[in-house]
C-alpha cells in the first residue's frame, strides 16, 4: 500500500510503499524484507506511491540487483534485491511468511482502516 504524508504522520511512518506480506522463499524473504517494512527508495529512485515502485520494477529484469533504502523500527536501513522470475503456475500456491508485524495487517483487513480507526 501507499503510505502518504497525512498517513505517515499519523502513524510514525514515512512515505513510501508498506509491505503487508511477503511471500515465502520469495525474492523479498530472501532479501530480508518484513512485514511493516516502508520501501522509500530503489537505488536512488525516490519510491512514494505503489505506482513509483511498479514503475521502477519495469525497468528490471530477473537477476537484476538493487539496493532498497527502508524504513523499519524508526530506521531507514538498506537492502540488497535480487529481482526472480516467478513461475506463472506458482505465483497462486505461494504462502506469505507468517509473522506478526509491527503494523498488522489482516486479509481483509484494509489498511485504511489500521490508520484512521
Amino acid at each position: 500500500y501507499t503510505v502518504n504524508a497525512s498517513m505517515a504522520q499519523q502513524s510514525d511512518l514515512v512515505e513510501g510503499v508498506y509491505i503487508y506480506t511477503v511471500d515465502k522463499g520469495g525474492a523479498a524473504e530472501k532479501a530480508g524484507l518484513r512485514v511493516g517494512d516502508v520501501i522509500t527508495k530503489v537505488d536512488e529512485l525516490e519510491i512514494k506511491t505503489l505506482e513509483d515502485l511498479t514503475a521502477a520494477k519495469k525497468s528490471y529484469s530477473a537477476g537484476d540487483t538493487v539496493t532498497l533504502s527502508i524504513y523499519r523500527n524508526g530506521e531507514i536501513t538498506d537492502v540488497r534485491f535480487t529481482f526472480d522470475s516467478t513461475p506463472k503456475d506458482a505465483i497462486s500456491t505461494q504462502k506469505p511468511v507468517t509473522q506478526t508485524p509491527e503494523y498488522y495487517y489482516e486479509p481483509g483487513f484494509d489498511i485504511f482502516d489500521y490508520f484512521f480507526w
